[in-house]
């Protein structure tokens, strides 16, 4: 998923120093344990005990995670499934694509949908500018439910078609 691991590197301690400090929001963060190993015990202390401000995880079900109501946006890499997840359970979208076919989702998660942000930076105040602008844009929540809807009403016709397709078949075999 990254380019290599000093990218992975780099990226946990941006995030570690300013995107939860910045949000004050409360949080799950689902990082590979290698990763966690990284991050700073003070950092750890204060964000899950001190603070009681998220939780750092090693694996979350994703999908469990994303259909619950209280997760406001999704901060994602931009891959396919995972933006459709998000999309199929009306979570706004904070990008960052690191690799291959991220970039295109990432472009049109922000500039054909509108249903999310990409991340310019790391840095306190753009990860909280960014986190803001996401979470109070009411027209981005209308327009990913509009989304929502079309993907999702299209799953259910493609079903329904393969459904009939089934049954036909059955019935000229009879």
């Amino acid at each position: 998923m990254f380019a290599d691991q000093d990218n992975l590197g780099f990226l946990v301690t941006r995030i570690e120093k300013s995107y939860y400090q910045a949000s004050g929001k409360p949080f799950l963060w689902a990082i590979n344990r290698v990763w966690q190993d990284g991050l700073s015990l003070g950092f750890v202390h204060r964000v899950t005990i001190a603070k009681n401000q998220g939780r750092i995880v090693s694996w979350a079900p994703q999908l469990e995670v994303l259909k619950n109501d209280s997760v406001g946006c999704f901060v994602t890499h931009c891959g396919w499934n995972s933006t459709m997840e998000a999309v199929a359970n009306s979570r706004r979208l904070v990008c960052y694509p690191v690799a291959g076919d991220q970039f295109v989702n990432c472009k049109y998660i922000v500039d054909v949908w509108k249903i999310g942000v990409r991340m310019s930076g790391f840095g306190e105040k753009e990860v909280e500018d960014e986190l803001r602008r996401v979470m109070e844009d009411q027209e981005m929540g209308e327009r990913l439910k509009k989304l929502r809807d079309r993907a999702m009403g299209n799953e259910t016709r493609l079903c329904s078609e393969r459904n009939f397709t089934l049954f036909k078949d059955e019935m000229i075999k009879v």
